[in-house]
């Protein structure tokens, strides 16, 4: 999730984590993905698929 400069990548994270923010089921929220970082914002976890695939990261 990262853009060509910083508003970029803030844009485009906000397009990504709008969604998970409307559901208020209390169930956890991931979004997994190729980029390398780590992050959680309001409950959403981003995680890397790799790393969840290898067995490093848990959900």
């Amino acid at each position: 999730m990262q853009g060509e400069d910083i508003k970029a990548t803030e844009r485009i994270k906000e397009r990504e984590y709008r969604p998970f923010r409307e559901i208020r089921d209390g169930y956890p929220r991931y979004i997994i993905s190729l980029d390398k970082f780590r992050d959680q914002q309001e409950g959403v976890h981003h995680i890397n698929a790799i790393d969840l695939f290898l067995g490093k990261e848990k959900i």
